[in-house]
């Protein structure tokens, strides 16, 4: 396996590593509204960007698709705990039942199922090459749009 540091993944470890500062100040502050979800929040977001990190300075195309699947368990989780953070920080109370709690888990869950099984259906990412032959060539990925992203 080769490493090749970028500038993409430095950011991505600072922007980590604030998150999870973030996250620890949060969680100790319990008398605020929505701490303890914000909390989370940001352990989702350093995780996405630890592993963004992490699939920027691997050189093997199998070993940063598993890591992009990986990325998806921080992904999915940021929409939802953004929501419930927001909505116990205004103090809302449309979701505190717990079937409205439980359904904002839903597509987050089919989506990570749909990153994981992917090579069976194709439905998240249609075909993954390298764009360019050579160390640290981004990952050339086709969704199932049509364009062309790198990874």
């Amino acid at each position: 396996m080769t490493w090749t540091p970028t500038i993409h993944a430095v950011v991505l470890l600072a922007s980590a590593g604030l998150a999870a500062w973030a996250a620890i100040v949060a969680r100790g502050r319990r008398t605020v509204p929505g701490s303890a979800v914000f909390g989370w929040l940001m352990f989702a977001t350093a995780y996405w960007a630890i592993i963004g990190a992490l699939h920027a300075v691997v050189e093997p195309v199998a070993l940063r698709i598993v890591l992009a699947q990986f990325q998806y368990l921080g992904i999915a989780a940021v929409a939802p705990l953004w929501l419930l953070f927001a909505s116990q920080y205004a103090r809302a109370r449309w979701l505190d039942d717990t079937l409205t709690r439980s359904m904002l888990w839903v597509i987050p869950g089919v989506t990570v199922l749909i990153a994981f099984t992917n090579a069976w259906h194709h439905l998240l990412w249609t075909d993954i090459r390298l764009a360019t032959p050579g160390l640290a060539s981004p990952a050339g990925c086709q969704s199932t749009t049509g364009d062309a992203r790198r990874w």
